[in-house]
């Protein structure tokens, strides 16, 4: 964020993202989360994407589309620590999916 004493950026003050769309072979739903000065982690794959996660699964819910679960597919969604958010997919399990690829 910018700080309006010094018009440049704040080395305290953040705003944490996280973009995304579900399900991922036919998207029904397409989400921005922004948190406006985070509080503890920073970082959107931490911070925002929890959120995104349980607005994502409450709508498909009450759309009833079927859940497309990575784990039976092979993938798991992880977060590492530095907030990236990381697919990682064994050799072969989901076509079109490379063994790791970075979401951030």
């Amino acid at each position: 964020m910018v700080d309006p004493l010094t018009k440049r950026y704040s080395r305290d003050r953040f705003v944490s993202s996280f973009v995304g769309f579900v399900p991922a072979d036919d998207p029904k739903i397409a989400l921005v989360v922004v948190i406006h000065e985070p509080r503890g982690q920073i970082y959107g794959g931490l911070v925002a994407a929890p959120v995104f996660k349980k607005i994502a699964s409450e709508s498909l819910s009450y759309l009833s589309v079927p859940r497309d679960d990575y784990q039976e597919r092979g993938l798991l969604l992880v977060s590492n620590d530095n907030g990236r958010a990381k697919a990682l997919a064994s050799a072969g399990s989901a076509p079109g999916h490379p063994g790791v690829q970075n979401l951030s």
